[in-house]
Parts: structure tokens; sequence; C-alpha cells
């Protein structure tokens, strides 16, 4: 009987250890499992400071790219503003040279110098009109073609 309690102790010691090896090998894949976990913990925490990195950039943009909006519709609305300054100031001239056409022409009772101012004039009215884009069309006594007209865009 003491070969079989010896026998039975070895058995015990062996399942015993055997337990512990199992156990053991638990713990390690455990603590594998956790350190892996932890890895993926700071791996996420990465990802989020990146992705609130590049949303503040995003807002960045946009506010740069409202700005930028904001200040080229500003330019625009002051180029319309001013745009016909210029070409008003022409139309200015030209009134004050019939002004003084007709001034002329009640002063001396002379329509060859009335008829010489108003010509003058008119030269200068095409002029600017020439300069602003505005060309003669010449279909005096021709039939309209409406393809061959260009038309007036704005």
């Amino acid at each position: 009987m003491e070969v079989e309690e010896e026998i039975g102790e070895k058995r015990d010691i062996s399942q015993t250890n055997a337990a512990k090896t199992q156990e053991q090998k638990k713990m390690d894949e455990i603590e594998d499992l956790k350190s892996k976990v932890e890895l993926y913990r700071k791996e996420v925490e990465e990802e989020k400071k990146k992705a609130e990195e590049y949303l503040t950039r995003l807002k960045y943009v946009q506010a740069d790219y409202l700005n930028f909006r904001r200040r080229i519709e500003k330019e625009i609305d002051e180029i319309k503003k001013y745009s016909n300054e210029r070409f008003i100031i022409s139309l200015l001239e030209i009134v004050d040279e019939l002004e003084m056409a007709l001034e002329a022409g009640k002063n001396t009772n002379s329509i060859k110098i009335l008829l010489e101012g108003v010509e003058m004039t008119l030269k200068k009215l095409n002029k600017i009109l020439e300069n602003e884009g505005v060309k003669k069309i010449d279909a005096l006594g021709k039939m309209f073609d409406p393809n061959a007209v260009p038309t007036i865009q704005r």
C-alpha cells in the first residue's frame, strides 16, 4: 500500500504541477492580453489626438476661407461701386462741352459755331464710348439680323 500511496502522491504532485502550469499559462495569456489592450488604448488615444488636431486645422481653414470670401466680396462691391466713376466723369465733361457749345451758339447767333462745337463733342462722346467697348454698328437702311448683331450682356 505504501507503493500505491507513493504513486498516488506522485500522481497528485504531478497533477498539481500540471494544474499550476496551466494556471501559469492562463496568467501569462491574461498578462499578454492586458498589455495588448493597453497598447491599443494608447494607439486609440494617439488617433484621437490626431483627429482633434485635424479638426482644429479644418476649423482654421474654414475660417480663413470665409474671411477670404468676405474680403473678395467686399472688393468686388467696391469695384462695382467705383467702376462707373471714370465713365461718369467723362460724360460730365461732355455735358460741360455741350453747355459751352449752346452758350457759344446763343452769344454769336452762328449756327456754324454751334455745329462745330456739337460735332467736336460728338466725336469726344464716340471716343469715350469706344474706350468703354461700345462699337458703332452700321445698320442704317438694313434689315435687322439678330444673329449678326451682338447683344448687350450684363
